[in-house]
């Protein structure tokens, strides 16, 4: 597996003849059939190696941060901001998903592994994991944030005359 975050990898591959830094090129999904005959895709963006192609889902995945993530699959972070200034890498495509949706999936895999260890702090008994596991499973009610509506449920019939007597006046 390629790995740019090591200080003797190849970087060279990730720039193009004219020494720009590749986005769509990197991929077997969004290279463009000119850029094809010059280069050759580094990755999948499936969330399964293709071949010979690793998926940058999964690289993404087992990463321990975005941070890792990106110098595992670019090198620099200079050239992961570049790619994710680009719209079909943020936001997807047909074929992928986007990194919004990636970053979710990340979110979600570190609440999980949180939880993991707030388990298995609680089973050796450790009282102030078992607390934190109980406040963060159970449903807390949400504050309403912001002025509160004028229309109470308990007025509705009120406020549908209202807006009937508006009408008539102002024939609406």
């Amino acid at each position: 597996m390629m790995d740019f975050s090591r200080s003797d990898s190849d970087r060279s591959i990730l720039k193009d003849t004219r020494k720009v830094m590749r986005t769509a090129s990197l991929f077997k999904e969004t290279i463009d059939v000119a850029a094809a005959k010059n280069w050759t895709p580094l990755y999948t963006l499936k969330d399964q190696d293709i071949g010979d192609l690793p998926s940058a889902y999964r690289i993404y995945m087992e990463a321990d941060d975005e941070t890792d993530a990106a110098l595992k699959l670019v090198g620099s972070m200079r050239h992961w901001r570049k790619l994710v200034a680009t719209e079909w890498f943020m936001h997807g495509t047909q074929d992928f998903d986007g990194l919004k949706l990636w970053r979710e999936d990340m979110k979600a895999r570190d609440e999980m592994r949180a939880m993991a260890v707030i388990q298995e702090a609680v089973e050796s008994g450790d009282l102030n994991a078992a607390k934190k596991l109980y406040e963060l499973t159970t449903k807390k009610p949400t504050k309403q944030v912001g002025r509160p509506s004028r229309i109470k449920p308990d007025n509705i019939d009120e406020n549908n005359k209202i807006v009937e007597l508006h009408k008539r006046v102002f024939k609406d």
